[in-house]
């Protein structure tokens, strides 16, 4: 498989994403981080994002930036004008409250290439009668010695009381619930 295969499989599913939000009528779509590599990703795929991001005006599009697409003031995230459905969940906005939809989402992701523990400021406060998502990118429960990224344990994550948890970092589905 060729990088130019690999590019154009990546964004054939994420179209697919965006077709199925459609379909479904969802009113959040959960991005938990690495939507983009920062250093090769250019306007032309900044636009395209965003125009798919436009088809769905309905759907909050609710992002936390991860470890290949961090943060910062030199990042997309900072200097893209996105569609008015998309929100980027950042250290200095690491919430938001969709008051129509009745959700509450925290976000914890990355301001930098590498972060080796997990950072929760302010620390999330729950909203009663709302639907409670926390959307992280890193490390749960691994035991790294170098190259940690975000490392945090489940412990920590449960004791936050959330109703729902996206966490994004490693390419493998879990289906793992709070006890």
């Amino acid at each position: 498989v060729t990088s130019e295969m690999r590019r154009e499989e990546v964004k054939r599913t994420f179209e697919n994403i965006i077709r199925l939000t459609r379909e479904r009528d969802a009113a959040l779509l959960l991005i938990a981080g690495d939507l983009f590599e920062n250093r090769y990703s250019g306007r032309e795929t900044m636009d395209w994002m965003n125009e798919l991001f436009c088809s769905i005006p309905e759907t909050d599009v609710i992002i936390v930036p991860g470890n290949h697409d961090p943060y910062s003031s030199a990042s997309w995230y900072a200097a893209y004008p996105f569609a008015d459905n998309v929100h980027i969940l950042s250290a200095g906005s690491p919430d938001i409250f969709i008051e129509k939809k009745q959700v509450y989402v925290y976000g914890c992701g990355f301001s930098s290439y590498r972060q080796d523990e997990a950072e929760f400021v302010p620390v999330p406060q729950l909203i009663a009668d709302a639907f409670n998502i926390m959307l992280f990118h890193g490390t749960v429960d691994m035991n790294f010695t170098t190259q940690p990224y975000n490392r945090v344990s489940s412990k920590t994550l449960e004791d936050f009381g959330f109703e729902y948890y996206g966490i994004g970092h490693f390419h493998k589905p879990s289906h793992q619930h709070p006890k």
